[in-house]
């Protein structure tokens, strides 16, 4: 029978940290407490033993600190599933935010927090726990052919990019083109970078409409 739960690793170098989240999640339904680790290059191993849903990591342990362990999951190619990461730290300044989801931290959380938020956020990633999603199209058209237009619309709403955005059918036309021609893809990075800054910029200044 397949495990539906969210499968939970904690590491964490306070010992009762630990034993508090791990009796909180022991009690959630829904989710598998896996285990815990007290730092960070135990941390890593399990991640790599167990292959955890959500790994909750503290930013100072011993032997490895926190961004260390997500740089290490970074740089493993060979590990197929790669947790989402809750950074849970007593430490918060927006240094430490930036650096934490730059390496993939999906939540930096400042401790004290209570356990039920800890919970929510972790529930949050219950669609997402296989490393790949099965898309289902629904986009072949009258000739029985596929339609790549529908398809990577499909896609796009299936991430959840809203289509009222501005650059949303720059996003999809320029997935097309490198769809149709491979050799197009350093040109539309550039492109798409130089897209995301500007508009990332227009929304820290304020702007209502991206």
């Amino acid at each position: 029978m397949m495990n539906n739960k969210i499968r939970v690793v904690v590491a964490d170098d306070n010992k009762e940290f630990c034993r508090t989240m791990r009796d909180h999640l022991t009690h959630c339904e829904g989710i598998e407490f896996v285990g815990a680790a007290f730092d960070g290059k135990e941390a890593y191993e399990m991640v790599l033993q167990t292959k955890p849903d959500v790994l909750l990591v503290d930013v100072v342990m011993p032997n490895l600190d926190g961004f260390g362990v997500l740089s290490k999951i970074n740089a493993n190619s060979t590990l197929t599933k790669k947790p989402n990461v809750i950074v849970i730290s007593a430490i918060g300044n927006d240094r430490l935010t930036k650096t934490a989801m730059n390496l993939g931290a999906k939540y930096y959380i400042i401790k004290p927090v209570e356990l039920s938020v800890i919970e929510e956020r972790i529930r949050e990633f219950k669609d997402n726990m296989s490393p790949f999603k099965t898309v289902n199209f629904k986009n072949i058209n009258s000739n029985g052919n596929f339609d790549l237009e529908m398809g990577v619309t499909q896609i796009i709403q299936k991430i959840g990019v809203p289509a009222h955005i501005k650059g949303y059918q720059y996003m999809r036309d320029a997935i097309i083109m490198v769809i149709n021609d491979m050799d197009t893809i350093n040109s539309v990075t550039k492109f798409c970078i130089l897209l995301w800054l500007k508009n990332t910029i227009l929304h820290l200044q304020g702007w209502k409409e991206l």
